[in-house]
């Protein structure tokens, strides 16, 4: 399920489990969603209440069925968290698109490895692209 910040910015993927903690301690708030131009926030006290439609998933509990919402809202988060790329031969090679950076060649997964071929003075000048494959000698 998709969760939101406070200014509905995507942020995070979460469970249905996480989602009803989240919404059972006022630290979220699920998206009723009727259509295209009805979408509004609910507590999770009138969240429990709502009745389950035929396009809804629900969960079993004691006191009865629950929905479990699509999407939630982290009430008092308002960043987007940065992440950063990570630095391994899968991500450099779908930055690359599995061509070599010497020949421009395409490379299957067994065929190249990765060289760092920027030294530091030179990436200060040339950010971004600094670990490049190539094919195996």
């Amino acid at each position: 399920m998709l969760v939101l910040n406070r200014n509905w910015q995507a942020i995070n993927v979460r469970t249905p489990q996480e989602a009803f903690c989240m919404m059972a301690t006022n630290v979220a708030t699920a998206l009723e969603i009727e259509s295209e131009n009805h979408i509004r926030p609910v507590a999770w006290e009138e969240w429990i209440t709502l009745p389950i439609r035929d396009q809804d998933e629900a969960v079993q509990t004691v006191r009865g069925q629950i929905r479990v919402p699509t999407v939630i809202v982290a009430v008092n988060y308002a960043k987007v968290p940065k992440r950063r790329p990570k630095l391994c031969a899968r991500s450099i090679r779908e930055r690359d698109g599995n061509r070599c950076q010497y020949t421009g060649r395409m490379l299957h997964p067994e065929e190249g490895s990765l060289d760092h071929v920027l030294p530091a003075r030179v990436v200060a000048r040339t950010p971004g692209k600094t670990w490049f494959g190539r094919p195996r000698k």
